[in-house]
């Protein structure tokens, strides 16, 4: 058995030539993964649309590709690109059947994937000398994640639960919403994805926490549709509640030569969350769902009364949930 200390991660060579997953080298097996599937920029023609990068910069999606050999392109992520395609084609009831491994595994691979894009682009386009959005040092952050990744190629155990958390909506479709809906964010360590009437959040190495308090949110929800505005709103939240946490998980991790026998990522300690300050979440809460109020004419002030009250379209002042049809407006029975 060997740690994550000695793992292939720390040896693994952040260029062209290997593979993004696995990290060997390519040679004659050199392919490139689209970041954001196939399916998925057909499906609501992403080709030449953009993505905003870190730097600010944007970048078609057609592009937005990775060094990959052929074996886990075409064997290990074929196999999971068919299950979410199918799954997200099926709808909410199908996506809830999966596993949610397999979501942390897609997520992850987008999240990852962008991230290693970045290290290949300069931040600055027009300077030559310009360094990468991304430093190759920046990786060392993102260790537990490539390693839990390895999970799309080999059977991975989590003895003390999954250290993750994902949260699956189903979602109202309103003609003034677009279908697609993708955003990321560092600071949080999670990303949201929205794809016509599902959506979902994946909040990675966040110990569970938000499984364990924003899951029962949509356990009380029950499959009852959300509007967008409410999924963004839970979006913000979960990105706020993982700004606060100020303690870091440690992993005991094993691996065997034989790769039959299961990757064992064990977890010691748990995740402590700081004091909530409530203006310091309004203006998370602003920056994340800026769009919704203005559309609705609403100003900071609006969104914030001292000394602690915020608005929320997911609950009342006393913690009700709130439901919206999909113009908006609430629901006056739950159905």
């Amino acid at each position: 058995m060997v740690s994550i200390e000695s793992s292939q991660f720390d040896h693994m060579q952040l260029d062209d030539h290997h593979c993004f997953l696995c990290g060997k080298d390519m040679g004659s097996c050199a392919t490139e993964e689209h970041v954001f599937p196939k399916w998925l920029q057909s499906r609501y023609d992403l080709w030449n649309q953009t993505t905003r990068l870190l730097n600010e910069t944007k970048i078609q999606y057609k592009n937005m590709k990775v060094p990959c050999c052929a074996g886990c392109n075409n064997e290990d992520l074929s196999k999971l690109e068919n299950e979410i395609n199918e799954a997200t084609s099926a709808g909410y009831e199908a996506l809830m059947q999966v596993d949610d491994l397999k979501l942390y595994q897609w997520a992850a691979k987008i999240y990852y994937g962008i991230l290693r894009k970045e290290l290949t682009l300069k931040h600055d386009r027009t300077d030559m000398n310009s360094p990468s959005i991304l430093a190759s040092t920046d990786f060392q952050h993102f260790k537990m994640m490539h390693f839990i990744m390895q999970s799309i190629r080999k059977p991975v155990v989590f003895p003390s639960g999954a250290p993750y958390s994902v949260l699956v909506a189903n979602l109202h479709t309103p003609s003034n919403v677009g279908n697609f809906d993708f955003r990321d964010n560092m600071l949080g360590h999670v990303i949201k994805i929205r794809l016509g009437n599902i959506g979902f959040i994946v909040a990675f190495e966040d110990g569970a926490i938000n499984e364990h308090s924003y899951g029962n949110y949509l356990r009380k929800v029950a499959g009852r549709k959300l509007h967008p505005i409410q999924f963004d709103e839970l979006f913000a939240r979960i990105i706020y509640q993982n700004f606060l946490i100020d303690s870091q998980l440690n992993f005991v991790l094993a691996m065997h030569e034989d790769e039959m026998i299961p990757i064992s990522i064990d977890v010691v300690g748990s995740v402590r969350v700081g004091e909530r300050d409530q203006k310091e979440f309004a203006e998370f809460f602003w920056e994340f769902c800026n769009y919704w109020f203005e559309a609705n004419d609403l100003t900071f002030d609006d969104v914030f009364k001292p000394p602690n009250l915020v608005v929320s379209w997911m609950s009342d002042v006393n913690d009700n949930l709130i439901l919206l049809d999909e113009n908006g407006d609430r629901v006056k029975e739950l159905e």
